[in-house]
């Protein structure tokens, strides 16, 4: 069964079409900076990766693509020290980078995307989107893309340990389901946050989730699937989970309805992992897609924990962050910035990004000036 926090419909609504972009370029770096030591090929495009600060240094693992044909992604991992982040001398830098993750299963074998990573409790976590064995399947309605779970003891040897479904009991019509991390709350549990893809939202597919929010909210979802592109609905959900020891696929049931995709947007997702900014307040940076133009642009939200169960309690009114640079505008898909990762240092949020399906963005935000747009 899925519930709705009594945020989801108050924050989705405070949101505007507008936008203040108060994130500092650092720098980009493109796939002819990147040398692959344990694959003879070189990256035709890298882009939307994970990263998280480890001392003083950045690690990246970058999606990465090396043929058109299908389009298949695996994940590449080097390191920048955080100086040369901070100075920008990285966007003048060459890398080297290691294959850890790449398809090797039914699960994902079509490609592993836009990864999530994490330090939690026991290791590090990485989520990323696995294009399952029914990617190009025509007569697949279903599963296309989930949710894939890894884990690693030093951030570079992963084991993939789970692979998250929705349980058909509660939505049967999942599409597919992206942009996801975990988040570990220590004793109130480790949460997925994801964003599943209903195609169509009909009570007699998605019971599970429709009969668990309001009147309200069930109206947005009508609304955004009636509006012209027809792809469904998409919707933002924070789900309770155990990781396994060993692989196997995981059926979730215990979810919550953490906000909708407002008017002017046909989709929204998760997008970085939470940074701890305060006691029990914590911050992320998530995507939105315009229905005019269809550009990503970035927006921040907080998420903390009431009766041990995360709800977002703030979300900036207006986006923080969109495409300006030629790098975010032009490239295998225009008018995208795509945040992913980073981390907090000397009061500054490091904000690691896709930009335009083709290069790999950092940028710097004044946490001050942050907390500001989410009165804080």
């Amino acid at each position: 069964m899925v519930e709705e926090t009594r945020t989801a419909l108050e924050v989705t609504l405070s949101r505007r079409f507008e936008t203040k972009d108060i994130v500092k370029r650092l720098g980009f770096i493109s796939p002819k900076m990147v040398e692959i030591e344990n694959y003879e090929a070189s990256p035709i495009t890298i882009f939307n990766p994970g990263a998280y600060i480890e001392k003083n240094v950045l690690r990246v693992y970058a999606r990465t693509v090396f043929g058109y044909y299908r389009y298949i992604s695996s994940i590449a991992l080097f390191e920048i020290p955080i100086e040369e982040v901070l100075d920008g001398s990285f966007a003048k830098k060459r890398f080297r980078a290691r294959l850890v993750v790449y398809p090797s299963s039914r699960y994902d074998m079509w490609g592993t995307e836009d990864p999530r990573v994490s330090p939690i409790s026991n290791g590090v976590a990485m989520v990323y989107s696995a294009r399952t064995i029914a990617f190009f399947d025509e007569h697949a309605r279903t599963h296309k893309s989930l949710p894939l779970l890894a884990m690693s003891r030093d951030g570079v040897e992963w084991e993939k340990r789970a692979l998250f479904m929705i349980s058909p009991s509660v939505c049967s019509a999942v599409y597919s389901d992206k942009d996801a991390f975990v988040a570990d709350f220590g004793d109130k549990g480790v949460w997925l946050f994801h964003r599943p893809n209903i195609r169509p939202p009909t009570s007699s597919l998605c019971r599970g989730i429709l009969e668990g929010i309001n009147p309200k909210g069930y109206e947005m979802l009508l609304l955004s699937h009636s509006m012209e592109r027809q792809e469904g609905v998409f919707i933002l959900l924070a789900s309770r989970i155990d990781i396994p020891q060993s692989f196997r696929v995981v059926e979730i049931s215990d979810s919550r309805v953490m906000m909708y995709v407002p008017r002017f947007e046909w989709k929204a997702g998760w997008g970085t992992p939470l940074y701890e900014i305060k006691p029990g307040k914590w911050l992320t940076i998530l995507h939105g897609v315009d229905r005019y133009d269809t550009a990503y642009r970035a927006f921040a939200a907080v998420v903390e924990l009431e009766d041990g169960k995360p709800i977002v309690t703030r979300v900036t009114q207006r986006y923080i962050m969109e495409p300006r640079d030629p790098h975010e505008i032009y490239g295998d898909r225009t008018l995208v910035v795509f945040p992913t990762g980073g981390g907090i240092v000397d009061n500054k949020l490091v904000l690691v990004y896709g930009a335009a399906d083709s290069f790999i963005g950092i940028g710097v935000v004044d946490l001050d000036e942050l907390l500001a747009e989410l009165n804080l």
